[in-house]
């Protein structure tokens, strides 16, 4: 789900997904959301917003795969493998 929401009356564009399953490449997927949003923004040669995206993990055994693009590059940077 994506939504232009205002903000102390600045606007940011948010996108919220739910996931309940492991996906080891969920970070790459939303930093794909997040990159063509902003082309698309872009393109429309309109106001350019920022953006935004959080994912709520419900899944039933507790997440262990990186959590943030920082940790997976330090996890490819090291040569350690995730699962």
């Amino acid at each position: 789900m994506v939504r232009k929401a205002g903000i102390h009356g600045d606007y940011v564009i948010i996108g919220v997904e739910h996931q309940s399953t492991f996906d080891k490449n969920m970070i790459f997927r939303i930093l794909n959301y997040d990159a063509t949003t902003y082309i698309n923004q872009v393109e429309s040669k309109k106001e350019v917003y920022p953006v935004g995206s959080f994912v709520f993990y419900t899944g039933d055994e507790e997440w262990k795969l990186p959590e943030t693009l920082k940790e997976i590059l330090y996890t490819i940077r090291d040569g350690t493998l995730y699962q």
